[in-house]
């Protein structure tokens, strides 16, 4: 009985397939932990993503808040400035309505007024009547008058301005008066230191304006000046036929 029957040996082969398999084993957890990290930062860079669009997205909602606010705010300047230029045209066309009835007030007015000229200055109290009782006793008609006011130099020709005389205006009952009185006012004042006038309209006053200095150089060289509603006679002739005549330049010089 010298030997027993020899120990089992370990089988190598084995012991390799159990180390590989280990080795992959742990491979294969190193990849699904490496998987694992990939797929949270790709979870985390797509919150990222998803908050950068909502930014975006808002951002882009307050853009066009913003221009729809400022198209709304360009609308009302517009329809504003509109409004203010159709508000200044209806002020203009006012404004010019009524410089066309002042001036037609004014031509009405003419209708029934005259300028008294005296040597010197009517009382200033009951003036109406006093110059109603003159009128009536000078001119022997019977005239109403409304109105006395006194007249500046503009009414004045400029004779009356270096006599001094004064001038008023003087408003009558009707039209119809004033031209009575201004047919027979020549040869019932005459001789009188009165004279009477129509009352010049505002055209025609500044058309007596305009032509003042052509009527100081007319007299100066010793011709005949009067004035008749606002139109200059030189020697009998209105001055604008007189500008037009070859003969008028030898007689205005």
């Amino acid at each position: 009985m010298g030997g027993g029957a020899p120990a089992p040996q370990p089988d190598s082969s084995a012991g390799q397939e159990l180390a590989a398999a280990l080795q992959r084993n742990l491979l294969h957890e190193m990849q699904i932990i490496s998987l694992h990290n990939e797929l949270t930062a790709v979870k985390h860079e797509n919150v990222k993503l998803r908050q950068q669009l909502h930014a975006t997205n808002t951002a882009g909602m307050s853009n066009s808040d913003r221009i729809c606010a400022l198209e709304k705010q360009m609308q009302e300047l517009l329809a504003a400035s509109l409004q203010q230029s159709d508000m200044h045209d209806s002020i203009s066309k006012l404004h010019s309505r009524q410089e066309e009835l002042v001036q037609r007030q004014k031509v009405d007015e003419c209708q029934h007024s005259l300028v008294l000229k005296t040597e010197s200055a009517l009382p200033a109290q009951g003036i109406t009547a006093h110059v109603q009782d003159l009128l009536c006793q000078q001119l022997n008609i019977a005239v109403t008058v409304l109105k006395v006011q006194p007249l500046g130099n503009k009414q004045h020709s400029d004779s009356d301005s270096q006599n001094r005389k004064h001038a008023y205006k003087v408003g009558l009952g009707s039209s119809g008066q004033r031209t009575e009185v201004l047919r027979i006012k020549a040869q019932a004042l005459r001789g009188t230191p009165l004279s009477i006038d129509a009352l010049l309209t505002p055209d025609q006053l500044a058309s007596k304006q305009r032509l003042m200095p052509v009527a100081r150089q007319a007299k100066s060289a010793g011709q005949s000046v009067r004035w008749r509603y606002g139109t200059l006679l030189i020697n009998g002739r209105c001055s604008s036929q007189l500008h037009t005549s070859p003969l008028t330049a030898a007689n205005m010089g």
